[in-house]
Protein backbone atom coordinates (compact mmCIF):
# COMPACT_ATOMS: atom_id res chain seq x y z
CA UNK A 1 0.00 0.00 0.00
CA UNK A 2 1.65 3.14 -0.87
CA UNK A 3 5.64 2.94 -0.45
CA UNK A 4 4.72 0.02 1.66
CA UNK A 5 5.05 -3.62 0.98
CA UNK A 6 2.66 -5.01 3.60
CA UNK A 7 2.50 -8.65 2.80
CA UNK A 8 5.55 -10.00 4.11
CA UNK A 9 4.95 -7.74 7.52
CA UNK A 10 5.04 -9.82 10.50
CA UNK A 11 1.00 -9.59 12.59
CA UNK A 12 2.74 -7.18 14.86
CA UNK A 13 4.11 -4.99 12.35
CA UNK A 14 0.99 -4.85 10.32
CA UNK A 15 -0.65 -4.08 13.40
CA UNK A 16 1.38 -1.25 13.73
CA UNK A 17 1.29 0.06 10.13
CA UNK A 18 -3.00 -0.47 10.29
CA UNK A 19 -2.58 1.82 13.55
CA UNK A 20 -0.84 4.36 12.18
CA UNK A 21 -1.28 4.60 8.30
CA UNK A 22 -4.84 2.85 7.95
CA UNK A 23 -7.83 4.76 8.58
CA UNK A 24 -11.27 2.65 8.29
CA UNK A 25 -14.94 3.79 8.17
CA UNK A 26 -17.24 1.14 8.79
CA UNK A 27 -20.52 0.99 7.32
CA UNK A 28 -22.36 0.59 10.70
CA UNK A 29 -20.20 3.25 12.23
CA UNK A 30 -18.62 1.03 14.93
CA UNK A 31 -18.95 3.81 17.76
CA UNK A 32 -18.92 3.06 21.17
CA UNK A 33 -22.31 3.83 22.69
CA UNK A 34 -20.55 4.84 26.03
CA UNK A 35 -18.23 7.31 24.79
CA UNK A 36 -18.98 10.62 23.39
CA UNK A 37 -18.05 11.97 19.86
CA UNK A 38 -14.75 13.16 21.35
CA UNK A 39 -13.47 10.13 23.10
CA UNK A 40 -15.00 7.99 20.77
CA UNK A 41 -12.29 10.08 17.67
CA UNK A 42 -9.56 9.85 20.75
CA UNK A 43 -9.49 5.90 20.50
CA UNK A 44 -7.56 5.27 17.95
CA UNK A 45 -5.15 8.78 18.83
CA UNK A 46 -4.95 6.91 22.48
CA UNK A 47 -4.28 3.41 21.05
CA UNK A 48 -1.31 4.89 19.60
CA UNK A 49 0.22 6.31 22.48
CA UNK A 50 -1.06 10.07 21.73
CA UNK A 51 -1.10 11.97 25.00
CA UNK A 52 -4.66 12.67 26.15
CA UNK A 53 -4.53 16.17 26.10
CA UNK A 54 -3.42 16.59 22.31
CA UNK A 55 -5.84 13.54 21.28
CA UNK A 56 -8.99 15.96 22.87
CA UNK A 57 -7.49 18.94 20.73
CA UNK A 58 -7.21 16.69 17.79
CA UNK A 59 -10.42 15.28 18.10
CA UNK A 60 -12.12 18.80 18.72
CA UNK A 61 -10.82 20.12 15.59
CA UNK A 62 -11.57 16.77 13.41
CA UNK A 63 -15.65 17.28 14.77
CA UNK A 64 -15.25 20.63 13.78
CA UNK A 65 -13.87 19.94 10.50
CA UNK A 66 -16.84 17.73 9.84
CA UNK A 67 -19.62 19.96 11.29
CA UNK A 68 -19.97 18.72 14.77
CA UNK A 69 -18.24 21.51 17.06
CA UNK A 70 -21.65 21.65 19.02
CA UNK A 71 -21.89 17.82 19.03
CA UNK A 72 -18.20 16.95 20.70
CA UNK A 73 -20.32 16.02 24.05
CA UNK A 74 -22.66 13.76 22.60
CA UNK A 75 -23.38 10.13 22.90
CA UNK A 76 -23.90 8.44 19.55
CA UNK A 77 -27.20 8.10 20.98
CA UNK A 78 -28.23 11.40 20.79
CA UNK A 79 -26.56 11.32 17.19
CA UNK A 80 -28.47 11.56 13.74
CA UNK A 81 -26.92 8.75 11.53
CA UNK A 82 -25.50 11.76 9.06
CA UNK A 83 -23.90 13.26 12.71
CA UNK A 84 -22.55 8.89 13.39
CA UNK A 85 -20.89 8.67 9.90
CA UNK A 86 -18.94 12.32 10.58
CA UNK A 87 -18.09 11.07 13.68
CA UNK A 88 -17.05 7.99 12.10
CA UNK A 89 -15.06 9.64 9.46
CA UNK A 90 -13.45 12.32 11.77
CA UNK A 91 -12.06 9.05 13.83
CA UNK A 92 -10.51 7.54 10.39
CA UNK A 93 -8.88 10.54 10.10
CA UNK A 94 -7.18 11.03 13.42
CA UNK A 95 -4.18 9.65 12.73
CA UNK A 96 -3.31 11.29 9.45
CA UNK A 97 -4.00 8.07 7.27
CA UNK A 98 -2.13 8.08 4.18
CA UNK A 99 -5.21 8.88 1.58
CA UNK A 100 -3.76 7.33 -0.75
CA UNK A 101 -4.90 5.67 -4.25
CA UNK A 102 -3.07 5.11 -7.76
CA UNK A 103 -6.12 5.85 -10.26
CA UNK A 104 -6.56 2.27 -11.06
CA UNK A 105 -9.55 1.42 -8.70
CA UNK A 106 -13.34 2.71 -10.32
CA UNK A 107 -13.86 5.26 -8.04
CA UNK A 108 -10.26 6.96 -9.27
CA UNK A 109 -7.84 8.38 -6.67
CA UNK A 110 -8.84 9.02 -3.49
CA UNK A 111 -9.19 12.99 -2.17
CA UNK A 112 -6.56 14.18 0.14
CA UNK A 113 -7.33 15.29 3.20
CA UNK A 114 -8.16 19.09 3.06
CA UNK A 115 -10.20 18.03 0.16
CA UNK A 116 -12.50 15.95 2.72
CA UNK A 117 -12.22 19.12 5.22
CA UNK A 118 -12.41 21.93 3.15
CA UNK A 119 -15.72 22.20 2.18
CA UNK A 120 -18.49 22.83 5.76
CA UNK A 121 -20.56 20.21 6.43
CA UNK A 122 -24.67 20.80 6.31
CA UNK A 123 -25.28 21.12 9.88
CA UNK A 124 -29.10 20.28 10.57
Amino acid sequence: MGDHEVTSLSAQQLTAYRRSMVGVVFQAFNLVPSLTAAENVMMPMLSAGVRRRAARERARELLSNVGLAERVSHRPGMLSGGQMQRVAIARALALDPALGGDGTSPAGPAPSLPALTASPWPIR
